[in-house]
């Protein structure tokens, strides 16, 4: 059997794109553990090679060694990350040290500073099982409780199905919206997130506490499809399917779950203790502005931002089924 590792395929339902197979960089690293060591030109020939191939993954971890140091040096020698590339790396404890709520905090900071990069698009917890899921989890755990609601930027749009409803609409066709679309929704971007966040990197008076940290402007999902049929100059088409449906005809879809969850309900987030902790932090992209700046990434990007085939039939599935319940209460009508 082949296996196409090098067509981009969906990451979860981040709308970002990446090939099956990532570069893997912990020997660039100069580990020991592989049992050799990488002398500096050729991990930087390395990195710069994996960053102009057919595969557009790149993973590194804190703990690599100085695979990190390794990557940011050729980041700025080219520029900074490739159009469509993803980077991802990993949180590490320091020999055998600490795995809690500062380390996450402390590894991040190091990451973005060894990488040269003002966030981080992934970011994995290395080797968990070395602690227990309680101690995961615990208030100042690696799992650190800042609680997001849904965060976009351009390469992501926050819809229930990502580039594949922007398709959709851009095309005409009908939008199933779960509800009657007058559930509020949050929504942040990405750098306004990031301003709150970093501001409570290495701040010893957040650590053991939670946050909000969240966008100021609340929409109904019916304003969220609506700003974004505007911005692509079309007027949204949406059908209102009920929440509880989806996962009769979707079962097996990711966001099936989510839509008669959180989803479903009402979310509006209360900002100001993360203003007490970050007096800078003041969100400045509505919606309307950043979904204009979606569409025009969209336009410049259109290899990442095609819509995914089997999410399109799951959407179109849904449309039909709205469509023959509509008929079938009409149908007892007096």
């Amino acid at each position: 059997m082949t296996v196409d590792v090098l067509t981009p395929r969906p990451l979860g339902r981040t709308g970002r794109y990446v090939t099956a197979v990532c570069v893997g960089t912990g020997e660039i690293g100069d580990m020991s553990v592989y049992g050799g060591s990488v002398p500096e030109e050729r991990a930087l020939a390395t990195a710069r090679r994996a960053f102009a191939g057919p595969l557009n993954f790149v993973d590194t971890s804190n703990g690599y060694g100085v695979s990190e140091q390794r990557i940011g040096i050729v980041l700025r020698q080219i520029g900074g990350l490739p159009v469509g590339a993803l980077l991802g790396t990993k949180v590490d404890p320091v020999d055998g040290g600490p795995f809690d709520g500062a380390r996450v905090r402390a590894s991040v900071k190091e990451s973005m500073e060894r990488l040269g990069l003002d966030h981080l698009a992934l970011l994995h917890l290395h080797d968990p099982e070395r602690i227990s899921f309680a101690e995961a989890m615990a208030p100042d755990g690696p799992v650190v409780a800042m609680r997001e609601l849904v965060t976009y930027d351009e390469a992501g749009p926050p819809l229930p199905g990502g580039w594949t409803v922007v398709e959709r609409m851009a095309r005409g066709a009908e939008i199933p919206v779960h509800g009657d679309g007058t559930s509020l929704w949050t929504l942040t971007h990405a750098e306004d997130f990031a301003l709150g966040l970093v501001g409570l990197l290495g701040n010893p008076r957040a650590i053991g506490e939670t946050f909000h940290i969240t966008g100021d402007d609340v929409y109904t999902w019916d304003q969220i499809y609506t700003i974004v049929g505007k911005a692509l100059g079309v007027e949204a088409k949406l059908v209102h399917v009920p929440s509880e449906l989806f996962p009769v005809v979707a079962p097996d879809w990711f966001w099936s779950d989510l839509l008669v969850g959180d989803l479903a309900h009402s979310a509006v987030f209360d900002n100001s203790k993360i203003r007490r902790f970050v007096p800078g932090f003041a969100p400045k992209l509505t919606f309307h502005r950043s979904a204009l700046r979606m569409v025009q990434w969209r336009e410049s990007h259109l290899a990442q931002t095609k819509g995914d085939p089997a999410t399109d039939a799951v959407l179109e599935r849904v449309v039909a089924a709205y469509h023959a319940g509509r008929e079938a209460f009409a149908a007892l009508a007096p």
